[in-house]
């Protein structure tokens, strides 16, 4: 995730989503519940301040390795706001089939959504 970020901002984008570099969450239970809610508060903040949101999906059909319900969130929100939505790896739930999501396979697709996207277009069909 992290490399991508840098690849996106060295070609000129800028990326909002402080959670990237979140340090590891506390061990101890009386400190998770106050650390999730400062997070929450700094990712709505992030993504209030992003004009899209780029949706990993990559990794998330190994049931080893799930991801939590804070992505889906996101797209849930941003969704909502009108933002464009960017998938970037496998449609793996059923909103990611909406014909106003953006999908692309790998980065190659992506920097042409993202140009898309910058040109103001709202459908990828």
């Amino acid at each position: 995730m992290r490399e991508l970020r840098d690849r996106l901002v060295r070609h000129g984008h800028s990326v909002t989503s402080r959670w990237i570099d979140n340090p590891d969450r506390p061990d101890d239970p009386r400190l998770i519940e106050q650390f999730w809610l400062q997070w929450a508060k700094k990712d709505i903040a992030d993504m209030e301040a992003a004009d899209a949101l780029i949706l990993m999906t990559w990794n998330c059909t190994d049931r080893s390795d799930q991801p939590r319900g804070g992505m889906r969130f996101e797209e849930g929100y941003c969704y909502a706001k009108g933002k464009p939505i960017i998938l970037l790896g496998p449609k793996i739930i059923v909103f990611d089939q909406l014909d106003d999501i953006f999908y692309c396979a790998n980065e190659i697709d992506l920097k042409g959504v993202i140009d898309a996207v910058s040109r103001g277009q709202t459908r990828t069909g």
